[in-house]
């Protein structure tokens, strides 16, 4: 298949993708649906088709991604509730690793070639870019870490970049403590409610001191990236006098 049809293809993904996004916001601006229900109703669903509930939550972790018209969050901790934190986590990772690659690469095969012809007429938005591309995964991570950036649209943002595939898989990475602590608040959410309406009994010792470990955990490799984050953000100061003294 030539670069042009490739191109041409996944133009229609993302317009496609654009047009269910733009559907979806209208039903919920004049259905009867809040999302509150949605989310209620695919719980219901899950719960139902116990084994295959795991790829149908896949799945709609994935489009819901792609369509980047709503947090990820809720359904994250909806994951954490139903399944708890090690099946929870590990579906909403995957879901998470292959939607984001997903963006990146339709993103790049089909804006990235006029996005270059029109940086090649701007020269400091050329620049900016070269300096993301500079960065790598250090500029993917801080973006991943800040709360400002909705995951799917930074996923297709970065894909309009030179930034390369594999610095965006690593960057993204950063995004997966988040995203435990988030299904790990789902669980605890998720056991406290069983708790409460007497479908589970009190949990035993080691099931305290796992989750206490989680949690822990979370703290940790959250502290551990925003580290790794504040420290890229030095490194470039430092390097930024450097270079400006070498362009003269």
């Amino acid at each position: 298949m030539s670069a042009r049809r490739i191109r041409y293809l996944a133009l229609g993904v993302l317009v496609v993708l654009a047009l269910l996004a733009l559907a979806f916001l209208v039903s919920i601006k004049l259905g009867e649906y809040t999302l509150t229900d949605l989310l209620l109703l695919l719980s219901r669903l899950l719960e139902s088709y116990r084994l295959a509930g795991y790829g149908i939550f896949m799945l709609t972790f994935f489009i819901v991604s792609m369509l980047a018209v709503i947090p990820l969050s809720p359904i994250a901790m909806l994951g954490g509730a139903l399944y708890g934190v090690p099946m929870g986590f590990l579906l909403s990772s995957v879901a998470t690793l292959l939607s984001s690659v997903a963006a990146f690469v339709l993103s790049r095969h089909a804006l990235r070639a006029p996005i270059h012809r029109w940086l090649s007429h701007h020269l400091v938005l050329a620049r900016i870019d070269d300096e993301i591309a500079r960065r790598g995964w250090h500029f993917v991570l801080i973006l991943r870490l800040s709360p400002l950036v909705p995951f799917g649209l930074g996923s297709y943002a970065l894909g309009l970049t030179t930034v390369r595939l594999r610095a965006f898989l690593f960057g993204t990475l950063g995004a997966l403590p988040a995203l435990f602590a988030l299904v790990y608040a789902g669980s605890l959410s998720g056991m406290a409610i069983s708790f409460m309406l007497g479908a589970k009994a009190m949990p035993r010792p080691i099931e305290l001191a796992l989750f206490v470990a989680g949690l822990i955990f979370t703290v940790v490799m959250l502290m551990y990236f925003t580290h790794i984050a504040r420290k890229a953000i030095r490194m470039d100061h430092l390097k930024a006098p450097a270079a400006e003294t070498a362009d003269k």
